[in-house]
């Protein structure tokens, strides 16, 4: 599934029988609550926002690696990895 840098909607993501499964497993009960539905216009980008979760993507072809930047991917494990830091940090689990 193409989560197109993560501009993906909650809404396009439930349309998905197998990332609506995802979703079904990973958050049970929830799933039924009426809030749901209104999240279905949120990206991924602003839930992970919204929710406090560093999120990150990458981009690619699996069949083609003449897409594939090892400078790219390093770039946003280490932001990612900053991110989680400063998260725990703030959190004073430092």
């Amino acid at each position: 599934m193409d989560l197109r840098n993560q501009t993906i909607t909650v809404g396009e993501l439930l349309d998905d029988p197998k990332s609506r499964a995802v979703f079904q497993r990973r958050f049970g009960k929830l799933m039924k609550h009426p809030m749901v539905g209104a999240a279905r216009s949120l990206t991924l980008r602003q839930l992970s926002e919204m929710a406090g979760v560093p999120f990150t993507s990458f981009d690619g072809d699996q069949a083609d690696y003449r897409n594939y930047s090892e400078a790219q991917f390093e770039t946003r494990i280490e932001g990612l990895v900053e991110i989680m830091k400063q998260n725990k940090e703030a959190k004073g689990n430092g």
